[in-house]
């Protein structure tokens, strides 16, 4: 199998069982942000194995192209495979979207200008944080420029030295 793929199916797994934790425990924790960007340490980790394994079957030679195509090949699928579980749980679990609306008006006083908050605060009520696939499809888009720049570093730091 290849290892991009092999590797993006198993991070996706274990991010998936991560955020269900989570969410068992307490849905408000599944959403906040450091649980959100701990998350990508699975991403890297399946992204390091996957094309370690690949330089392996190739006896040591990997050009940064072929890394960066297996890296970011395991990120997307990975990504695919939470974007999916993300949907699903948001349609099972709707609340969730007042939940993210909450956490997000929590949030925003410690990354916002006092000037800006309170048109930020008005803004935020606007805004709808339902999941259709829409959303899901844009918010698995817009992961992939963040998951390239993973790859771009996972590649170059795993080439041949002759490459």
């Amino acid at each position: 199998m290849n290892p991009g793929l092999k590797y993006g199916i198993i991070a996706g797994i274990v991010t998936i069982l991560y955020f269900t934790a989570f969410y068992w425990v307490n849905p408000s924790l599944m959403l906040h942000w450091a649980v959100f960007y701990t998350s990508l340490l699975f991403y890297l980790g399946g992204m390091l194995l996957a094309v370690r394994e690949q330089r392996r079957e190739q006896a040591g030679a990997l050009t940064f192209q072929e890394g960066l195509r297996t890296a970011f090949t395991t990120y997307l699928v990975a990504n695919l495979l939470y974007y999916g579980f993300y949907y699903g749980l948001h349609q099972y679990d709707p609340g969730l979207a007042d939940i993210q609306k909450q956490a997000m008006a929590e949030f925003l006083p410690k990354i916002t200008m006092k000037d800006q908050l309170p048109q930020a605060l008005r803004d935020l009520e606007k805004r709808d944080f339902g999941v259709d696939l829409g959303t899901a499809a844009f918010g698995y888009a817009r992961a992939a420029i963040g998951g390239f720049i993973l790859a771009l570093g996972v590649g170059y730091l795993n080439r041949s030295a002759d490459s």
